[in-house]
């Protein structure tokens, strides 16, 4: 996805440049022939520069949306990192419920950065009012015609999370569970679809798994959940 936001502002710049070279070819042939009507194809220059600063509009703001998009491709990422990592502490014979180690808060908080200077950087692109061309003075000296380029760009999409998870087979959303079963067919669920509410257990299956496994149930409900509590169970994915 960088290097879509990459072509886009290469993009961008060809068309500033084009829209530079089509505002001086018309006030010097406006310059020329002053007082005499524009051929057809001079005359059209303001329409093509119009419709120039439209499709500068339309980039900037796929831009953003590009930006966006990125930011939530990566927090869902990091919220399975971080469901990993709990599970290497515990193969570890460390508590789940401690918080991650240094390197990986700083790895975190390098890319959050990164982020948000792309989305910074798209949000900052200001494209230009378009301006009304008007007959130019008397030329100094006369120049040659600049001939015009032709530019391509095609933006690609990139694939979201688009898989089904919980009971519900929905899309993921919302504060999230995942199972501790390695083989949980379901893998994610929505705490509303199976009546839980933070603060969440440090450890949880789903009811097909409990059975499968022979688990009995021993979630304590929040209300009921002992007010001395560090704090350290696990939560699962939270979406913007």
């Amino acid at each position: 996805m960088n290097a879509n936001l990459e072509e886009a502002a290469n993009i961008a710049t060809e068309y500033l440049a084009k829209i530079r070279k089509e505002t001086q070819k018309y006030f010097r042939h406006s310059s020329k022939n002053a007082g005499q009507p524009l051929s057809g194809k001079d005359a059209a220059i303001p329409d093509t520069v119009s419709g120039l600063y439209a499709d500068l509009d339309a980039l900037a703001a796929e831009k953003v949306a590009l930006s966006d998009r990125l930011v939530k491709i990566f927090e869902r990422a990091m919220a399975r990192l971080q469901h990993d990592l709990q599970k290497i502490l515990k193969l570890q014979g460390e508590e789940p419920g401690l918080p991650p180690t240094q390197h990986f808060l700083s790895s975190v908080e390098s890319t959050v950065q990164q982020i948000q200077s792309l989305r910074a950087a798209a949000q900052a692109i200001e494209v230009p009012t378009a301006p009304v061309p008007v007959a130019a003075p008397p030329p100094q000296k006369n120049d040659e015609d600049a001939e015009g380029e032709d530019e391509a760009g095609e933006d690609g999409g990139d694939a979201e999370d688009q898989e089904l998870y919980c009971y519900c087979q929905k899309l993921s959303y919302g504060e999230m569970i995942a199972c501790d079963n390695e083989e949980c067919k379901y893998q994610w669920f929505h705490l509303s679809c199976v009546d839980l509410k933070p603060p969440l257990p440090d450890t949880w299956y789903c009811n097909d798994c409990k059975q499968k496994l022979g688990i009995l149930d021993t979630y304590t409900p929040p209300m009921a959940a002992s007010s001395a509590s560090t704090g350290g169970s696990r939560k699962g994915r939270k979406k913007q």
